[in-house]
């Protein structure tokens, strides 16, 4: 009891809380309450029940409620910016920074339609003011991000909603949830999982005889939401605090959310006029930690060569070598490039130059090799076609390749129907013997049988070539529209093998295991890459590949010192090597490699568990960028709660990037669409220049050396804080399999085929 000059006596109340709960009972029925429930109804008809922001974790099954806290400020000078908009447009403090929440939070979530909860004090009537009382309730304000409004347009939408809401408060929001009936979840709160409030009640220090009050934070432990954002006004400008829910996110996460809703803020401040979805909200050093730090990928690498050049001055170095091996067959490097000269020049008598393109349509073996080096000897860029593929598509590729000449062997020839291709296949160029009217009976094509070529000159073809040109072309699924041709140069191939030296450290005693089907863009480094370093190349059949003790025995009777699977094959090799003495010991093999698609943490830790010492990469890129394009090597098991395995650091002379929809960089643990830029990006689509617009568009980070196109993979993906990157999905929701991109009809008749 407080005596004297600071006793504060209040006068005696007339009305008690009973007496309001009491009211509030008799009132709030009949068309009361109708009004109120239809208002609300109508309100959050088809909202979104979920707002799926990234998280360090995936949601628990059971919301734990443990809870942590970041304070932060805004200064008095954005403050002021903030308080002038919301008089400039007619809005408050409030409605400005809810606004401003749900555009952060839309961005990180990738939602237009947000739902965000805020307190109401609920004393509208003056006679409950002076009374003491819980006469708190909850309103959830519903934000319309979408049709790309300006934040001042927005600012209008929040003003209405907000006044709305405010008319309608008297419905108890536990009754609003009993009657919408939301699918309940004991993971999170039902209908919004964020709220927001702003705090604008006084705060004041008080001074009593020999006694101070003053306000104290007391340290959050407990969030009942997944994040709340308490803002109060002070002097000196506004204070704020985030709370989360500690099973979700990690404290340096939220962190970086106050910065970046600092960072926006300001933006709104100085630019209201902008389209929220343009508004920067990235602080100047989280960008550079993106595109410098995390970026820094300079390399030297033969720049100015081509495959041709470099695998021919291999040849001179190590020409008694082992090129390449194919069940138990062996292909010296002085071997490889007599024949492959020899198929050289047959070509370029046959017209083939620099530019063209020209099929291989065979099954993987020593001639399919030895016809890839020849086509770029000639000057020329390959295009292999798997022989499993259905005759139409096939055809497809050869008439919309355009390609004259055909390597390719004549039961295979006859089996796809090559003869059927457009107009412009001229030349078919036979790895066996065979009568031409059994390939061709309408005597269209011209027909050149082994025996024709094989005695031709096998010298070095003094052919001109560009790091620029061409190299190969591969042919995408088709899955999206009809299959595209996608056009890797010269470089950029060989920036990718180089590249994979560094981080696999290849050396002239590699082997490996040429496995992937030839028409995809991991066959490609794998037939190539040991032929410039003096390597060898170790094909396997697709039926060793499919039957797991077969595969196991090659790995290892070949020596094989690097191999890269799809996951399904990582698996089956695994089972079966723990099933032999000592769990399969691989003595050679150096690196493993898994890829194409998302790879389960609990194969990486049974991969360690069995070979302990062994590295193993998780690699992805997408074919129109030269393979790989980031990679991490992993040499230690997983956390088992590790939600995905990262999909690792970007490889060199490349940029990544993660950026929203108006290819804008995305913050730090924010999903996005990513991207690249540098010299693996291909030449675009052939003949496709809609596809190419698309996909293939000018770099908006081009200073600095960072290439002047980017390549829009169309995959979702994240920034880790460590500069790895996360695999999220596809943006448009469609399985895409980097590498083995194959249809299921496609997949049963290759399976019927073989």
């Amino acid at each position: 009891r407080l005596t004297g000059a600071d006793a504060v006596v209040p006068a005696p109340l007339n009305l008690h809380y009973a007496d309001y709960a009491i009211w509030q009972r008799r009132w709030l029925t009949g068309a009361v309450f109708d009004a109120q429930l239809t208002y609300w109804k109508d309100q959050l008809a088809d909202a979104p029940p979920v707002l799926t922001l990234p998280s360090d974790r995936p949601r628990p099954a059971t919301q734990s409620y443990r809870g942590g806290s970041h304070s932060f400020s805004l200064d008095a000078e954005l403050t002021a910016g903030l308080t002038a908009l919301s008089r400039a447009t007619g809005a408050t403090l409030f409605m400005t920074l809810e606004a401003a929440f749900a555009v952060l939070l839309g961005r990180m979530s990738r939602q237009p339609d947000v739902l965000i909860g805020t307190p109401i004090a609920n004393r509208h009537r003056a006679e409950v003011e002076p009374l003491i009382g819980f006469f708190v309730n909850t309103l959830v304000l519903r934000n319309d991000l979408s049709g790309e409004p300006s934040f001042r347009e927005l600012i209008q939408r929040t003003r209405n909603t907000a006044l709305d809401a405010y008319a309608h408060q008297d419905l108890p929001f536990e009754r609003l949830v009993d009657e919408l009936q939301p699918e309940r979840d004991l993971s999170r709160n039902p209908i919004f999982q964020v709220m927001f409030a702003l705090h604008n009640t006084p705060s004041h220090e008080r001074v009593l005889p020999d006694l101070t009050i003053t306000d104290l934070a007391a340290e959050r432990i407990s969030a009942q939401f997944d994040i709340v954002l308490d803002v109060w006004e002070a002097p000196a400008g506004l204070k704020a605090v985030l709370e989360f829910a500690t099973d979700l996110f990690d404290a340096a996460t939220i962190q970086r959310m106050a910065g970046h809703f600092t960072t926006l803020l300001r933006a709104i401040v100085a630019s209201p006029d902008t389209p929220v979805q343009q508004l920067p909200w990235l602080p100047t050093a989280e960008r550079a930690l993106i595109l410098d730090t995390f970026n820094a990928t300079a390399m030297p690498y033969p720049d100015q060569q081509t495959l041709a050049q470099l695998i021919t001055a291999q040849v001179h170095r190590t020409p008694d070598a082992v090129a390449g091996r194919h069940r138990g067959a062996s292909l010296a490097y002085a071997d490889l490039n007599q024949r492959a000269n020899v198929l050289a020049h047959h070509l370029i008598d046959l017209g083939v130059g620099r530019g063209d393109f020209v099929g291989v349509l065979d099954e993987r073996g020593l001639d399919f090799l030895i016809g890839l080096v020849a086509i770029l000897k000639a000057g020329a860029a390959f295009i292999p076609i798997d022989p499993g593929y259905p005759a139409d598509r096939v055809q497809h590729m050869l008439s919309d390749s355009g390609v004259s000449t055909l390597l390719t062997r004549s039961a295979i020839a006859t089996r796809c129907r090559a003869a059927e291709a457009g107009a412009e296949l001229k030349h078919v160029v036979l790895f066996d013997a065979a009568a031409a009217e059994s390939l061709d009976p309408a005597g269209r094509l011209q027909v050149h049988p082994r025996e024709q070529w094989i005695d031709g000159d096998s010298s070095d073809p003094a052919v001109p070539g560009a790091a620029e040109d061409a190299a190969y072309m591969l042919y995408t699924s088709g899955s999206t529209g009809r299959p595209k041709g996608a056009i890797i140069r010269h470089n950029g191939a060989i920036n990718h093998i180089y590249g994979q030296f560094r981080e696999l450290k290849f050396h002239a005693g590699s082997a490996f295991l040429q496995s992937a089907p030839s028409s995809s863009d991991i066959s490609v480094w794998q037939f190539l890459a040991p032929l410039l370093i003096g390597g060898r190349t170790v094909i396997a059949d697709f039926e060793v590949v499919c039957e797991a003790p077969r595969l196991f025995e090659l790995v290892r009777d070949e020596g094989i010192t690097l191999f890269e699977f799809v996951p399904v094959v990582l698996k089956a090799f695994l089972d079966h090597a723990a099933t032999l003495p000592e769990g399969g010991p691989l003595p050679a093999l150096e690196y493993g490699m898994v890829t194409g698609e998302a790879v389960p943490v609990a194969l990486i830790n049974q991969w360690f568990e069995q070979y302990p010492r062994i590295p193993l990469a998780n690699a992805y890129g997408p074919t129109e960028a030269a393979d790989d394009i980031c990679q991490a090597l992993l040499t230690a098991p997983l956390p088992v709660d590790t939600p995905t395995v990262p999909i690792g650091r970007t490889l060199p002379n490349l940029t990544l990037y993660v950026l929203d929809d108006a290819l804008a960089l995305v913050p730090i643990g924010v999903p996005g669409e990513i991207c690249v830029s540098g010299v693996g990006v291909g030449a675009g689509y052939w003949r496709n220049p809609e596809k190419t617009a698309a996909a293939f568009v000018p770099n908006p980070f081009a200073e600095n050396g960072r290439g002047e196109v980017l390549y829009r993979t169309g995959d979702l993906g994240r920034w880790l804080p460590d500069g790895n990157l996360e695999m999220l999905g596809r943006l448009d929701q469609q399985v895409k399999l980097r590498g083995f991109r194959i249809e299921l009809g496609e997949i049963e008749s290759m399976i019927g085929q073989h």
